[in-house]
């Protein structure tokens, strides 16, 4: 069991991977303009939640969905975690602006670590979260 949590872990830390010489979230493209980033983790657990929201074209959205290994969300999609954390949440004031419906969200959910990502108006919003 204890096995099990810290390879989970360890993949949701793998996504919040930033370049360090760029501050450029590791899954972008090189070209790609990143207009928002938020991050906040528990700093013992693994949990933590982080939000990125960066310019790319339709193409490069679509190879990150297959890097990431996210498939497309369905009113029948099926996860072994509870449905409320599948969640687009805007922060107003902010640059964090995605529309809330679930439409067009690719997913990844293994045990509390949670995937997913849209494209909307030439942008990708990608939050991996941890709970």
């Amino acid at each position: 069991m204890f096995v099990a949590l810290l390879v989970v872990g360890a993949s949701c830390q793998k996504v919040r991977k930033v370049e360090k010489e760029t501050n450029q979230p590791y899954f972008l493209p090189d070209a790609a303009e990143v207009l928002y980033v938020s991050k906040w983790e528990d700093g013992f657990l693994p949990d933590h939640i982080y939000n990125v929201r960066a310019k790319v074209t339709k193409i490069e959205f679509d190879e990150i969905v297959r890097e990431q290994e996210l498939t497309l969300h369905t009113p029948e999609s099926k996860y072994t975690d509870n449905l409320a954390w599948l969640s687009w949440r805007p922060e107003e004031g902010t640059a964090w602006d995605p529309t809330t419906g679930l439409e067009s969200t690719f997913v990844r959910q293994k045990g509390d670590c949670w995937t997913f990502s849209k494209y909307e108006r030439g942008c990708i919003y990608y939050t991996s979260l941890n709970h």
